[in-house]
């Protein structure tokens, strides 16, 4: 029987790949091109379905406030010609790689920081629209003269607004500002991608190869 080879995230893809070379020296060189053929769709259809399936589990592990991620999840058809044949699943979006893998993500800029929102944080059926970001919110406290940056550390610093009347006055923490923040794994792409192959391969095997044999031409003799 053909082995299965699954490779998940080499970089920032997910490759499913199937080496068929054991199972197609056995078949004929009439049935060969039809098997490299459906072999190729069999794992197209499947990468499809892995892509779907991604899409649908996303708002399980995450507050989805827009299309953005949901349709940086995508797929690469195989090819018959390739050898082994390998579809192709992942993100063209590099912030899934650290949901993914976890890691660090730094400051755009060196005279910037990454702001991690705190008390800003939007109801989840909402976006967080410009107007949260903590440059607006700043300009609007400053404005008002209700709030300001605090340095919390040699590193971090701290975006507080005042609020209550003047007989009771408290601060409220509403962004801090960092120069590198850890990401920890949050989505198990492994896992679900493992899971998806398993449901839906063979399936997709056995379509793909009714339907090429059921087109094939016939040999002349």
């Amino acid at each position: 029987m053909a082995s299965q080879d699954l490779m998940l995230f080499d970089g920032d893809i997910a490759e499913l790949g199937v080496d068929a070379r054991e199972l197609v020296g056995y078949l004929e060189t009439g049935v060969r091109k039809q098997f490299a053929f459906a072999l190729a769709q069999g794992l197209t259809w499947t990468a499809r379905d892995v892509r779907d399936d991604l899409r649908r589990r996303l708002p399980g592990f995450f507050v989805v406030r827009n299309k953005w991620t949901a349709g940086s999840i995508r797929f690469k058809g195989a090819k018959k010609k390739d050898n082994p044949p390998t579809a192709i699943v992942g993100s063209v979006q590099p912030y899934m790689a650290l949901q993914v893998k976890g890691g660090y993500r730094d400051a755009l800029d060196p005279s910037d920081k990454v702001g991690v929102p705190q008390s800003a944080r939007r109801p989840a059926t909402k976006r967080t629209t410009r107007a949260w970001w903590p440059g607006n919110i700043l300009r609007k406290l400053r404005g008002r003269k209700k709030g300001g940056i605090f340095r919390l550390r040699k590193r971090s610093k701290a975006l507080f607004q005042i609020k209550g009347g003047k007989r009771n006055p408290r601060l409220e923490l509403v962004y801090t500002m960092e120069d590198k923040v850890k990401i920890d794994p949050v989505f198990p792409w492994k896992r679900l991608v493992e899971m998806a192959v398993r449901r839906t391969f063979v399936p997709n095997m056995k379509r793909s190869l009714k339907k090429s044999l059921a087109t094939a031409k016939k040999r002349r003799r």
